[in-house]
């Protein structure tokens, strides 16, 4: 197999980055792609809830950050998907969730979505994700809890 392909820096790129506002009820909604995986890691999709702030174009400033988390997907239907293109091309190792530390020492179990087919009857029209996360509104540096329900499709 090889040793994994070289991976430049994407800390300054905004592919499969974003902001969403959140509704009153503190839920918000966001499409994406099912994400694929890198050395170490197993599937997931990281996401900061920020407070006290505003929108500015497409950022989101000031405020202070009140949770830093990771949603994380069954293992049985993240092994599933990896059989298909084009995840199946990755040349490395996907790491399962047993395997990785940072899902085992964060108690990633607490973290995995819900996932049900976006449409029954046609599989392949996609799935929704569904993680319900509680926030402490008040709590900065990322340790707050309190309520608000992600759904990604």
């Amino acid at each position: 197999m090889g040793p994994p392909p070289h991976h430049a820096p994407t800390d300054k790129l905004t592919f499969l980055r974003g902001v969403q506002l959140t509704g009153a009820d503190g839920s918000v909604g966001f499409r994406t792609v099912f994400p694929g995986f890198y050395m170490g890691r197993t599937n997931h999709i990281h996401f900061k809830v920020r407070m006290g702030g505003h929108a500015s174009g497409k950022s989101y400033e000031a405020g202070h950050t009140s949770y830093v988390g990771q949603i994380f997907f069954p293992e049985e239907a993240t092994a599933e998907l990896m059989q298909h293109d084009p995840y199946r091309r990755h040349k490395i190792h996907r790491t399962t969730q047993a395997e990785d530390r940072v899902f085992g020492g964060q108690e990633g179990e607490l973290s995995i979505a819900q996932l049900r087919p976006l449409n029954p009857e046609h599989p392949a029209a996609g799935l929704v994700a569904d993680l319900v996360t509680s926030l402490d509104p008040q709590a900065a540096g990322g340790a707050g809890f309190g309520s608000g329900l992600a759904s990604l499709r």
